[in-house]
């Protein structure tokens, strides 16, 4: 899977500039509390009151902790895994 961006952590709150071939921006995924099983762990926004997509806490198969990203960049829908 390819590389689209690179993030930091301060506390509960990760920081990032992500790039595609058509979208460049710095996102934060803000930890919230889950109000059901389904529910995603971050939300992601690329500015004040501008919410892109959301995450959920994974682990793959040889036991690495992930973040699995659902983000709308522009008008296209991009979906990506994301390590800590």
């Amino acid at each position: 899977m390819a590389v689209i961006g690179e993030c930091t952590t301060n506390g509960n709150t990760i920081t990032g500039n992500f790039r595609t071939l058509t979208v460049s921006l710095k996102a934060r995924l803000n930890s919230i509390e889950r109000t059901s099983l389904d529910a995603p762990d971050f939300r992601i926004t690329a500015g004040p009151g501008v919410e892109i997509g959301a995450g959920w806490s994974q682990v793959s198969g040889d036991g690495e902790p992930y973040i699995w990203i659902w983000a709308s960049l522009s008008t296209a829908r991009s979906r990506f895994r994301m390590l800590p």
